[in-house]
């Protein structure tokens, strides 16, 4: 069993476009949400929300402060899984990290 439940996180696309607006100039296939050639997604997940989320998790559920790291480049797409790392002062745990739709809403619990 595991110490940290099963969460849900809501990251909406409008976040993600407003934090990367001063990051893009350029054509439309380098603007976030773009597709190119068809239907390939191009928005890049906020894993900075997932990272926050997680963290603030632990805080609640343990009461410790942790650590945690996911990739920085991750296509925002469903079905999309992913690990985060979380350190604490009791040692490292891998968070498995499901998106469970096209627009940035994530699942994660700790791994097992």
């Amino acid at each position: 069993m595991s110490l940290f439940s099963h969460r849900s996180l809501t990251l909406t696309a409008a976040a993600l476009i407003g934090a990367a607006t001063f990051a893009g100039c350029g054509d439309d296939e380098d603007t976030p949400g773009a597709t190119t050639g068809g239907s390939t997604p191009t928005t890049q997940l906020d894993t900075t929300k997932v990272e926050r989320a997680i963290k603030d998790s632990i805080k609640e559920q343990r009461d410790i402060r942790a650590r945690v790291t996911c990739p920085e480049s991750v296509l925002q797409a469903k079905g999309r899984d992913f690990v985060c790392v979380a350190k604490t002062k009791d040692g490292e745990t891998n968070f498995a990290v499901q998106q469970t739709d096209d627009n940035g809403n994530v699942t994660y619990a700790a791994a097992q």
